[in-house]
Order: C-alpha cells, then structure tokens, then sequence
C-alpha cells in the first residue's frame, strides 16, 4: 500500500510539471499577424508550366539488378514481423495515473486527486522545493502556497563579460526573466482533492 501510495504521487509531480510546460506554451502564443503566411494566396499569380519527362527517360527497361527482394506489396508491419522490430516499447505515450484525473473547462486545467487534502498539502510543498523554489507563503486556512521569484537561468545563455561578472560578484547580477507560481487545493469531498496552479513571469 505505502510503495503504491508513493508511485502515485511521483505520477502527481510528473503531472504538476506537465502544468507548468502548459503554461508557458500558453504564454508563447504571441504570433504576430503579419508573420503569418496565407498559403492560399502564395504562388497564385506564378504558376510554372508542369515538369515533362524527355522521350528518351519516359521508356527506361527495368532491370532485374535493381529489383526489391521479395513481395512487390510487402507492408511495414509485415517486414516488422519478419524482421523484428528494435523499436523501444518502454515508454507509454500518455499514461494514465492511478487516482489522479484533469478537470477540463473551457482552456483550463486542473487536477483532481482520489487523496484527502492532509496528504496532498505536504507534497505539494516538497515538489516546489525540489524544483529549486523557495515557499514564501503558505495557509492553511485559504489553502494557498506560494513561491518566490525564481530566476529563469535556463533561458538566458551567459558569455563574455556577464558570465565573468556572475561567477566573480554573483550578487552583481540577476537574469531578466523570472518566474513564481501559485499552488490552491480545494477539498472536493471526503477523500479527494482538486489542485490548481497559476504561474506570473517577469521580464
């Protein structure tokens, strides 16, 4: 029961992570319309005359020299069968987590958990801090935790001057984009739980 009970919730960080990759994709979608392409339009006023084949390559012999061994109509999952596949098949595509679902409305995500929330609140803590957030509130009352600002290193590729002046007074400096994240449980009923994530960047 305790190692499935921990599966579980090592399943519920992954999810909480797969939250956070979704919101910043949502906060990249700044597409300007001019860089759009309408693909209808392109080329419609300059079409080229079709490709024709010379006479003296429309009649090439075949030549058994190049002829494909076997069925003229072998599919891929029967050279599959023949052969053996090497293809990897221990990674599933979307898995499902055991008491854990996503709540849908609209655009918004959440995640509904068959855990009572005695149990989630102190998860949640313990995934923040592993992700290198520092937790600068938390109630229990409102069911509330808060990160603080966190630098977003990642994004921000240091050279020449400002790598030294980091390594050297790394107080001196600090990377433009920030990050910090609001996590909100609700108990939904007597053993389960619904958990919400928000996240603010800063430049």
């Amino acid at each position: 029961m305790a190692k499935n009970f921990i599966m579980n919730f090592n399943h519920l960080q992954k999810l909480l992570l797969c939250s956070l990759i979704c919101l910043s994709l949502a906060a990249c979608d700044t597409i300007s319309e001019k860089r759009k392409v309408d693909y209808k339009s392109a080329g419609a006023g300059s079409r080229t005359a079709p490709l024709v084949i010379p006479p003296e390559l429309g009649s090439i012999e075949q030549s058994e020299r190049y002829a494909i061994p076997g069925d003229n109509e072998t599919t891929f999952s029967k050279y599959l069968e023949e052969k053996g596949s090497d293809t990897a098949t221990t990674t599933t595509l979307l898995p499902t987590v055991p008491d854990v679902n996503i709540g849908r409305e609209g655009t918004y995500r959440w995640l509904i958990v068959d855990r009572p929330v005695e149990e989630i609140w102190p998860v949640i803590t313990e995934f923040w801090m592993m992700k290198g957030f520092l937790i600068t509130d938390q109630s229990p009352v409102t069911g509330i935790i808060e990160t603080d600002w966190a630098e977003e290193n990642s994004k921000t590729a240091l050279t020449g001057f400002q790598a030294w002046v980091k390594n050297i007074f790394s107080s001196a400096y600090s990377s433009p984009e920030r990050d910090k994240f609001w996590t909100r449980i609700e108990r939904v009923s007597e053993g389960e739980t619904e958990i919400y994530v928000s996240h603010q960047g800063m430049k």
